[in-house]
């Protein structure tokens, strides 16, 4: 075919019968549509002779969709300098994404000035769009950004960028090495919960459980519930002298977690701490959440009392035995007048078993006070 080109072609194959003046100026006054289907055309025909018109049509063209199927095909045929202007200069930020993806798809391997120029682009561009496109691209050595830089877009407003930064820093640190500088503060300070999860998940897998509790007693309460909720799922097992800073926030929900996260032996020396918050719920009537964490509390004391060392039982905590004695026995008082049908519509039943677990505990509160 060699007539006059005009647009509106119905295809590509269409398209490829044309010689190659004619691709040339579709190239240039074609639609988008054909402008696209002209560019592979003659690229696949003429291969590197086709780099002068591609270029001109490049600049050319007012679309950035052509622009940018004009910068693959440039790609294609090894066009790096062009594409480093269309990287850097391009009004369109998805153009500019596509320019630096092939800058850093076509750079040679020991090619250090688009290394350099990659770093530029990915630390001064201020589209999000091509910031998260170079991490996208990035390798263990491309762009060679600091750890102090990396840890930075770690920070971004861009939550895309935040992520893929994140996976090119576990990519190139391990844990340890890695939270040596302000990523730490990402753990308190990360809105998206996934990617707080993944941040205190590579900490964890560095064994820096320490690390993360920090975090969690200076975070706001709703990201400290869900580091330790995270603490939860991976089984963790907590000390008291680890969980001593998070216990003196007395907040109901986190002492709730603790009372899972501490072992026996945590649970058993903090204790003191135990019995002080279950004497303050009977002492302040408590209602929701604190109720739930002392009818969760009561739940664990059989467990602790038996093997509960005298050492444990100083004043302080004698005293607040004798407070939750008191208030049980008062309970026991209760349920022994209470009207079974009436507690069975209300609670579903159990008043027999629930009358025999407090005075199990009378009993073993009672046995722990003599060996004080």
């Amino acid at each position: 075919m060699t007539g006059p080109a005009i647009s509106g072609y119905a295809s590509f194959e269409t398209v490829a019968q044309l010689d190659s003046s004619n691709l040339r100026k579709l190239l240039l006054s074609g639609d988008a549509q054909d402008r696209v289907w002209a560019a592979w055309a003659l690229a696949l025909r003429v291969g590197e002779q086709a780099s002068g018109a591609l270029r001109h049509a490049a600049r050319a063209s007012p679309a950035a969709g052509v622009r940018r199927h004009l910068i693959v095909a440039l790609a294609g045929l090894g066009e790096r300098e062009i594409l480093r202007a269309f990287a850097a200069e391009d009004p369109s930020e998805l153009v500019r994404a596509t320019a630096c993806q092939y800058v850093m798809r076509t750079r040679g391997d020991q090619d250090r000035e688009t290394a350099e120029f990659l770093l530029n682009r990915l630390l001064s561009e201020p589209s999000a769009t091509v910031r998260a496109r170079i991490l996208q691209e990035a390798t263990t050595t491309v762009p060679p950004a600091s750890k102090e830089q990396l840890v930075g877009l770690a920070s971004d407003d861009s939550v895309e960028v935040r992520r893929l930064a994140l996976v090119l820093i576990k990519r190139r640190y391990d844990p340890e090495e890695a939270f040596t500088c302000r990523l730490a503060e990402r753990l308190r300070l990360e809105p998206e919960h996934e990617l707080q999860a993944e941040l205190a998940h590579f900490a964890l897998e560095g064994g820096l459980l320490d690390l993360v509790l920090s975090a969690a007693v200076k975070a706001q309460p709703s990201v400290r519930l869900l580091l330790l909720d995270l603490l939860l799922e991976r089984n963790e097992i907590l000390t008291w002298p680890a969980a001593q800073a998070l216990a003196t926030l007395e907040e109901p929900a986190v002492d709730r977690t603790l009372l899972k996260l501490l072992g026996p032996e945590g649970l058993r020396d903090g204790f003191a701490w135990l019995a002080r918050r279950m004497a303050a719920c009977v002492r302040d009537k408590a209602e929701e959440p604190d109720w739930l964490f002392f009818q969760e509390a009561l739940a664990v004391l059989p467990g602790l009392l038996p093997s509960l060392p005298a050492s444990q039982l100083t004043a302080d905590c004698r005293r607040d035995l004798g407070v939750l004695l008191v208030d049980l026995n008062e309970e026991i008082a209760e349920l022994s007048e209470a009207d079974r049908e009436e507690w069975d519509d209300l609670y579903g039943g159990a008043l027999e078993e629930t009358l025999e677990f407090y005075e199990t505990l009378v009993q073993m509160i009672g046995a722990a006070l003599r060996r004080a």
